[in-house]
């Protein structure tokens, strides 16, 4: 659960965009993990906003380091021409270059020397908007919802924001309190709650889990004395622990604190609305074993996505190694999910979204990395395999996860690589699915709250 840190400053860059140069220090629950700068400036008579974001903490126990940094040029309109981003954790750099060219915004994408291109259409429904805040300080009424669009560089995608203007507020700040004007930005991806003077300066934001961005001058700022983990601040804690979980096949939650109108109702779970809470049942179907076949029309599910080159060659004799003598798709899709299983070891401190090829070469990575190498090989094997994101449980706590799912005699299949049994269990409570973008954009359930009804093995 690393990458909405680099998304939580991207966010607040975009909605403090017209500020001149402002430092900014992230606390995690009181710790102080990173920092981040914003600054703008005008260079060769085009406007330029600048971010940079260093975090310093852990994940699952092991060193985690971030360092994202971005660049948008804006054209006369006011729209931006050309964006520039770098990602590097774990040894590991992730450069996107990008240009406005015709309606489409033409992105390059650097990742350890490979290079790719993606023309992504540019929206039209709403603004590319540096200056969110802007949207909805112009003397409208308290609800007014003003929406627009940042781009995703880990995804090479737009993402559908809001701006929502909440009225004044009291929010204290080291002790004092001050009168403030409170916007929340609805990022998908990771939701904001910032507060600011009349003067239209930033005094504090909130971020999911207990995070908060506050001012400080530069040296204070770049004073980074927090340890805190970051896997351990964002699980939740259900009212009772699930014993012997990785056997469960059915599991009934009631979910409270969160909004779960947007969590797929599909073969894996259901999910419904009782009150103020929502109920999910989750019941993963078992793994088809003998004879299977692949619809027609889930092509579109075979192909290559955003770091997932399906059919290289590479991929295409790794793939006819392992599954040489296979009897059937069934047999095929347990001997791919057991090569990426026993081939990548756990590396939390990777915080960058990477390339199936160097996940494969380096034989590590976390739950996404999985995702990925194993969503890439399933595909290029001519089996319809989409991307996943939600919850999975362990260690008594559900934690954010990512698997994938194989289509098979036309219903949808978890496979998850990071786990011994080759049958799902039902801790896993899907939250986002489909391609990289689809399931790597999805929201979070900051505030949940979960209690166990019932539980079957």
């Amino acid at each position: 659960m690393v990458r909405w840190l680099a998304i939580l400053a991207l966010t607040l860059a975009a909605a403090l965009a017209s500020a001149q140069r402002t430092w900014l220090g992230i606390y995690l629950r009181e710790e102080k993990i990173g920092y981040s700068s914003l600054n703008e400036s005008v260079v060769d008579g085009k406007r330029v906003s600048e971010s940079l974001t260093v975090i310093d903490g852990t994940m699952l126990g092991q060193k985690l380091e971030l360092r994202a940094t971005g660049r948008t040029v804006y054209g006369v309109d006011g729209a931006p021409v050309r964006m520039e981003f770098e990602n590097s954790s774990g040894g590991r750099t992730l450069r996107v270059d990008s240009e406005v060219v015709g309606g489409v915004l033409r992105a390059k994408s650097t990742f350890q020397g490979t290079t790719t291109t993606r023309d992504v259409p540019l929206p039209t429904d709403a603004p590319i908007k540096d200056d969110a805040l802007g949207l909805v300080l112009a003397g409208d009424a308290a609800g007014t919802v003003r929406a627009f669009y940042l781009f995703d560089p880990n995804t090479l995608s737009f993402v559908k924001c809001e701006a929502v203007l909440k009225g004044p507020a009291k929010v204290t700040v080291g002790g004092k309190e001050f009168d403030a004007t409170h916007i929340e930005l609805r990022d998908p991806r990771s939701p904001m709650q910032v507060y600011v003077s009349a003067k239209g300066d930033l005094i504090k934001a909130v971020g999911p889990f207990g995070m908060e961005l506050r001012p400080e001058d530069e040296e204070r700022a770049k004073q980074i004395d927090g340890s805190a983990d970051l896997a351990e601040a964002s699980r939740i804690v259900p009212d009772r622990p699930i014993a012997d979980y990785e056997r469960t096949t059915r599991l009934t939650l009631r979910v409270t604190g969160a909004d779960l109108s947007r969590l797929p109702s599909d073969e894996h779970q259901t999910v419904r609305q009782e009150g103020d809470a929502w109920v999910v049942e989750v019941h993963p179907p078992a793994p088809l074993t003998g004879e299977a076949r692949v619809a027609s029309d889930d092509v579109k599910w075979t192909t290559s996505d955003t770091r997932m080159p399906v059919g290289s060659a590479r991929f295409l004799e790794i793939v006819r190694e392992a599954t040489e003598g296979a009897a059937d798709l069934p047999e095929k899709v347990e001997r791919l999910r057991r090569l990426v299983l026993t081939r990548v070891r756990a590396n939390a401190g990777i915080g960058v979204l990477r390339e199936a090829d160097e996940v494969y070469d380096s034989a590590e990575g976390v739950c996404r990395d999985h995702a990925v190498l194993l969503g890439t090989l399933l595909r290029t094997a001519g089996i319809p395999t989409r991307l996943v994101s939600g919850l999975v449980y362990g260690d008594g706590a559900f934690y954010y996860h990512a698997w994938v799912e194989v289509r098979l005699d036309g219903e949808w299949y978890g496979v998850d690589s990071t786990r011994s049994p080759r049958r799902i269990d039902a801790t896993h409570v899907k939250v986002g699915q489909g391609t990289i973008g689809q399931a790597f954009t999805s929201f979070l359930l900051d505030g949940a709250r979960i209690q166990v009804l019932r539980s079957e093995r």
